[in-house]
C-alpha cells in the first residue's frame, strides 16, 4: 500500500489488477471489489452524461456503446449501473455492449461517411478481415506474489 500511495506502482501494472478485482466479485462475493466496481461505473458513467449534457440531448434517442477491455469481462455489476447512472439522466439512451473492437467502429463511420451501404455482405467482409480478438486484448496477467 505505501508503494501505491507513493505512486510506486506504475499505471500499466494497476490497469492489470482489473481481472482479480472482476474475479473477486464475480466468484467471492468480496464487498470491497463491489464497491470499487460501483466507483469505477460512476466514474465511467460521467463520461457520457457530461456529453449528452453539452450537446443537450436530453430527450433524443440514441445509443451509447460500452467497449473496452473492462466490459469484456461481462461484469454485470459494472454494466448494469452505468446503464442506471445514465437512464437516470437521459432516459431514451440506449446502452449497449459493443458488437465489435472499436477499430471496426472506425471502418464502419469512415464507410458511413463515403456512402457505401452497411450490408450484411460488407459486415460479414469486416468480421472476416479483422485480426482474432486475441490481438486486440491489453490484459497483461500480473505476477501475484503470496
Amino acid at each position: 500500500l505505501r508503494l501505491l500511495s507513493q505512486g510506486g506502482i506504475d499505471d500499466r501494472y494497476k490497469a492489470s489488477l482489473a481481472p482479480l478485482l472482476f474475479i473477486a466479485h464475480q466468484q467471492h462475493a468480496d464487498a470491497v471489489a463491489g464497491e470499487l466496481i460501483r466507483q469505477v461505473a460512476h466514474d465511467m458513467a460521467s463520461w457520457p452524461i457530461a456529453l449528452l449534457s453539452r450537446y443537450g440531448l436530453a430527450g433524443h434517442p440514441m445509443p451509447v456503446v460500452l467497449s473496452g477491455g473492462l466490459f469484456k469481462a461481462g461484469d454485470s455489476l459494472l454494466i448494469d449501473r452505468i446503464t442506471t447512472e445514465i437512464h437516470a439522466r437521459f432516459p431514451l439512451v440506449e446502452v449497449r455492449l459493443a458488437q465489435r473492437e472499436p477499430v471496426a467502429g472506425a471502418i464502419l463511420v469512415a464507410a458511413e461517411q463515403a456512402g457505401i451501404p452497411l450490408t450484411p455482405a460488407f459486415l460479414a467482409t469486416l468480421d472476416a478481415s479483422l485480426p482474432p480478438a486475441s490481438f486486440f486484448s491489453t490484459q497483461e496477467s500480473p505476477d501475484i506474489v503470496e
